[in-house]
């Protein structure tokens, strides 16, 4: 009876520990198969615009057929940033992103960002206002091109969402253990509810504003691995119909 219950209770150990080493591999697989499934519905959208309009300029007059392949270039490039961002996530899950450090200014980075970024601002009458510290900042130890495209990431959000004739703050400053970078606009905001979410691949507060300014909803999640790769930490304000606040915080060298 004794040699029986041992055997049970090493069989209910040796269960328990089994399915908790098996979690992860569980988890992960199912990661990747929403992951494979929400990439191919988004594969779908502009395939599908290709192929109706691919069909439509066969029997639409000259000065139609222009409209047409204009759809055409424009969802291929969608497709292309897509892919990018897709291959993009796919090496940081494998662990095979690359990560180069090297001393970088911080308030180069940031001028530079809102300098490539103020024509697109410029066609929504959107204002790109850089405010940088008295003090200069000390040289951030890191990838420039991973933290670079995490800026570009966050600054392109801002424009999509910030009405016509609204302002965007980039700025940089010292925090207690670290820098901050920090994009704010004056956008209609983010519920409460749904703020943790916005980091999730694919998941979009608004689908007309992210298909309308060629987002991929993987930007966000994008942004989450470079700092995560930093060993950095990212804040998230938020206040519907006031504006969003988002800060990069890098700790220091």
């Amino acid at each position: 009876m004794l040699t029986a219950a041992a055997i049970l209770l090493l069989w209910l150990f040796a269960r328990y520990f089994t399915a908790r080493a098996i979690r992860p591999i569980a988890v992960n697989r199912q990661r990747q198969a929403d992951f494979v499934s929400a990439a191919s519905h988004e594969l779908r959208s502009p395939l599908a615009v290709i192929q109706a309009s691919v069909s439509a300029v066969r029997e639409a007059p000259p000065e139609r057929a222009a409209h047409f392949f204009d759809s055409v270039t424009n969802e291929c490039a969608r497709m292309s940033r897509l892919v990018d961002d897709m291959l993009t996530l796919a090496s940081a899950d494998s662990g095979s992103w690359s990560i180069i450090r090297e001393e970088t200014d911080l308030e180069t980075l940031l001028l530079n960002t809102a300098e490539w970024h103020e024509p697109a601002a410029a066609q929504k009458q959107i204002r790109i206002h850089v405010s940088l510290p008295d003090d200069p900042l000390p040289k951030c130890y890191c990838d420039r091109q991973r933290i670079g495209q995490a800026m570009a990431i966050l600054l392109d959000n801002a424009i999509a969402y910030t009405p016509p004739g609204g302002e965007i703050k980039l700025s940089a400053a010292k925090r207690r253990g670290g820098i901050a970078l920090i994009v704010s606009d004056n956008g209609p905001g983010i519920p409460g509810a749904l703020r943790e979410r916005v980091f999730e691949r694919f998941y979009r507060v608004d689908k007309s504003h992210s298909k309308a300014s060629g987002g991929t909803g993987l930007g966000l999640s994008i942004v989450k691995h470079a700092v995560q790769y930093h060993h950095g930490r990212i804040e998230l304000e938020s206040t519907p119909g006031t504006g969003t606040t988002i800060r990069v915080v890098f700790p220091n060298p």
